[in-house]
């Protein structure tokens, strides 16, 4: 959007709420919120660490569909 504005956070689903991004992209989104935390933060989960919770297939998700929210944010920028 043009017409962008500062946003502060880390959320992409807060992201696609402020651009009106619905659809594949925001579902992905919300996908990709969930690992932000564990990610920044190695301790946050009580379970373990990031390597010992999260698969190799949730790893290849969560790369898929970071590489389409990006493609779709240099898209429509």
């Amino acid at each position: 959007h043009r017409q962008a504005k500062v946003i502060f956070g880390h959320s992409l689903i807060k992201l696609c709420e402020f651009f009106h991004i619905n659809g594949d992209i925001r579902i992905g989104a919300g996908v990709l919120d969930h690992f932000y935390l564990a990610a920044r933060y190695p301790d946050a989960l009580p379970a373990g660490a990031p390597c010992e919770v999260f698969s190799q297939e949730q790893a290849k998700e969560a790369i898929s569909l970071a590489k389409k929210f990006i493609a779709y944010a240099r898209a429509n920028t």
